[in-house]
C-alpha cells in the first residue's frame, strides 16, 4: 500500500475523491484530492485524513452520505477496512462501524451494500509523489486544477469521435473535432500551464493559448502532467484549443485537465462546486448561467392579466434556447428553440407537490388541464419539479416581435386557474395555448418576470440575446398599469461566479437579457432597470378570446 500523500482513485468513474465543503465528490487530481491514510496501533483498520482541510472522512453523522471533519479518537464511523479485491490492484473500504462500503454507483460518494461486481465501489490508492504539484522556489502560487468536463466545447456539435464526460475528454480520435476550453482570469499576469493528458500510443497535439501554439507528444498509458510553458494572459475569458495533429493508435489522447499556476482567487471556471457533484455540476455550468429579468408590479392591485412582447435579434436563436415571456410564481410561457427543424411556444405551471416525478403526485395535488388549443399538446412534466405542461409547434422568427397574455384568477375553492394566449401574427388573432387548474392555492398574478436560459450544455458557447418590451398588467376591474422597472437576476452558476458571461438591462428603450458564449462585459446582479413609459397600452377584448 503506498505510504505518505496519496490520492484514492474510483476504478468505475476513473476520477478521485475529494473534499467539498466537508463532504466527499469526485473530480481530477488536485490540492483537495490528497489523503493520508493513518495507521490505528494494534489494528487493522486505518483513518483517511484529509490533508487540505486536516478533516477526516467518516460516517458519524449519516449511515449513508459521509462526511469529512474533527473525530473523537474512538470513532468507529471513522475507521475503515482496506479489503482488497483478489487480482487487482484495487481495494474496497469498509466502514468499521456500519460494515458498509464507499461506492459511487448512483453518482454521489455514498455508504452501502454493494455487488460483487460493481467497480464503483473499487478504489485505488497511488502515491501522492507523481500525482501532485509541489511550488518551486521561484514560485509559491499553487496549481489550480481545471476539469475539462465541466469547461470544454467542441466546434461541430454531435460529432462522432470523441466524448466528455466527468473524466474529461475521451476517445478523441476525429481530428476534425477541436475541443476548447475556457478559463476566466480575473487580472492579467503571467502564468504557467499543464496539461494532464494519457495515450496508450504516441500522438501529437496542439495547444493554442492566446496568439502561441505549443506542440505536445503525448506518450505515457498512464496520466502524465506536460508542460505547457508560462505565458502573459489578459484578463477575462481565455479559450484554450486543442487540435489534434497526428495519431499512431485509435485516439489522440484522454485529457483530465489543465492546470494554471496561480491565485486560485483570480482563476475562475466551473467544478464541482455548483452543486456538490461533479457530474451535475458540470451539466449545469456548460449549459451556462440563466439570466432573469423581474417586473415590478403596481402596489395595491389585485393583477389579473399580464402582457408582453418579445423579440429575438437575428442570429440570435441558437438550439436550446428558451426565450421565457411570461412567468409567474407558479410557472412560465415563452418560445423555444427545441431542433433545427422544430420551435415551440411552451405554457406550464408547476405542481403544489414537490417532486420531479409527475407519477408521484397525489390526486388532490395534481395539476388539471380543463383546455388547450388547435394543435396544442398537454402532458404532465418532471425533472425540475413537476406539473402540467403544453406546447405549441410554431416556426416563430428571429427578428420578429411575438405578444404574449397569460391570466391567472383564483376560483374561489382554494384552486386557481392559469390561462396562457400567444398573438400569431400570419393570422392576427389571439390563439390560446391552455388552461390548467392547480390546487390547494388563491392567488392573483404574482411575480412577473422574463428568462433566458440554455437547456442543451453543448451550445453553453454560443450567446444568444432576447428583447422584451411594453410590459402591462391589467386588475380584476379592468384597469391597465404599464411596467418599466424591472431586477436583474441570475441563477447560481453566475452567482457562484463559476461562469460570469450574463448580462440585461435597457437597450433601445427595451428590457435586454444575454448570456453564453464567455464574453467579458457582466451585469451585477440585483440591479434594477427603468426604460421610459411607451404608453402603447394593448387593446384586447378579454370577451372574445378563445376559450
Amino acid at each position: 500500500m503506498a505510504q505518505g500523500n496519496v490520492s484514492i482513485q474510483n476504478a468505475w468513474q476513473q476520477t478521485y475523491l475529494q473534499a467539498d465543503a466537508e463532504k466527499p465528490s469526485l473530480g481530477v487530481q488536485s490540492n483537495k484530492a490528497v489523503w493520508v491514510i493513518e495507521k490505528i496501533a494494534s489494528s487493522t483498520e486505518v483513518r483517511l485524513k484529509h490533508l487540505a482541510s486536516g478533516g477526516y472522512l467518516n460516517a458519524e453523522k449519516d449511515a449513508k452520505f459521509p462526511s469529512i471533519g474533527a473525530i473523537e479518537p474512538g470513532w468507529w464511523s471513522a475507521m475503515w477496512i482496506l479489503e482488497p479485491v483478489a487480482g487487482t490492484d484495487q481495494l474496497r473500504l469498509q466502514n468499521k462501524w456500519w460494515s458498509t462500503y464507499l461506492h459511487t454507483e448512483s453518482g454521489a460518494v455514498e455508504l452501502g451494500t454493494i455487488q460483487p461486481g460493481w467497480a464503483s465501489a473499487r478504489w485505488k490508492i497511488q502515491p501522492g509523489s507523481n500525482n501532485t504539484t509541489t511550488p518551486t522556489a521561484t514560485n509559491k502560487q499553487p496549481f489550480n486544477t481545471v476539469p475539462l468536463g465541466g469547461n470544454t466545447f467542441f466546434s461541430n456539435f454531435g460529432a462522432s469521435g470523441i466524448e466528455l464526460s466527468i473524466q474529461g475528454i475521451q476517445n478523441w480520435t476525429g481530428a476534425t473535432v477541436v475541443p476548447t476550453v475556457y478559463v476566466r482570469f480575473l487580472e492579467r499576469g503571467t502564468y504557467t500551464l499543464n496539461l494532464i493528458a494519457k495515450a496508450a500510443q504516441k500522438s501529437s497535439i496542439n495547444v493554442g493559448i492566446q496568439s502561441k501554439n505549443v506542440k505536445i507528444d503525448v506518450q505515457s498509458s498512464d496520466w502524465k502532467k506536460y508542460p505547457l510553458g508560462s505565458f502573459t494572459l489578459e484578463a477575462g475569458y481565455l479559450p484554450i484549443v486543442l487540435k489534434g495533429l497526428l495519431r499512431t493508435g485509435a485516439k489522440f489522447a484522454d485529457i483530465q485537465a489543465i492546470e494554471i499556476q496561480g491565485d486560485p482567487a483570480k482563476i475562475k471556471f466551473v467544478d464541482a462546486t455548483l452543486t456538490g457533484s461533479a457530474q451535475d455540476s458540470y451539466y449545469f455550468g456548460r449549459r451556462g448561467p440563466s439570466v432573469h429579468m423581474s417586473y415590478t408590479l403596481p402596489a395595491g392591485k389585485d393583477i389579473e392579466w399580464f402582457y408582453n412582447e418579445v423579440t429575438v435579434p437575428s442570429g440570435n436563436d441558437a438550439i436550446g434556447s428558451y426565450f421565457m415571456v411570461n412567468g409567474f410564481a407558479e410557472g412560465y410561457c415563452g418560445i423555444q428553440v427545441n431542433s433545427s427543424t422544430e420551435r415551440r411556444v411552451l405554457f406550464s405551471v408547476w405542481s403544489p407537490f414537490t417532486t420531479d416525478d409527475p407519477k408521484s403526485i397525489p390526486a388532490d395535488q395534481q395539476v388539471r388541464l380543463l383546455a388547450k388549443g388547435p394543435g396544442v399538446s398537454a402532458q404532465d412534466f418532471g425533472g425540475e419539479g413537476s406539473g402540467g405542461q403544453s406546447y405549441l409547434v410554431y416556426n416563430w422568427k428571429a427578428g420578429q416581435t411575438y405578444k404574449f397574455l397569460t391570466r391567472i384568477r383564483p376560483n374561489g375553492d382554494n384552486t386557481t386557474t392559469y390561462t396562457s394566449y400567444f398573438f400569431d401574427p400570419n393570422n392576427q388573432a389571439w390563439r390560446l395555448i391552455a388552461s390548467f387548474k392547480r390546487p390547494k392555492i388563491s392567488t392573483w398574478y404574482k411575480s412577473p418576470h422574463s428568462f433566458l436560459e440554455n437547456f442543451q450544455p453543448e451550445r453553453g458557447a454560443i450567446t444568444r440575446k432576447v428583447l422584451f418590451n411594453n410590459q402591462w398588467v391589467c386588475d380584476d376591474s379592468g384597469n391597465w398599469s404599464e411596467m418599466t422597472e424591472a431586477r436583474f437576476t441570475n441563477d447560481d452558476t453566475g452567482r457562484k461566479k463559476l461562469r460570469m458571461d450574463f448580462n440585461g438591462g435597457v437597450e433601445n428603450n427595451q428590457f435586454f437579457l444575454r448570456n453564453c458564449g464567455f464574453f467579458n462585459k457582466f451585469t451585477d446582479p440585483n440591479s434594477m432597470f427603468k426604460r421610459t413609459p411607451g404608453g402603447k397600452k394593448p387593446v384586447i377584448n378579454f370577451a372574445q378570446l378563445p376559450k
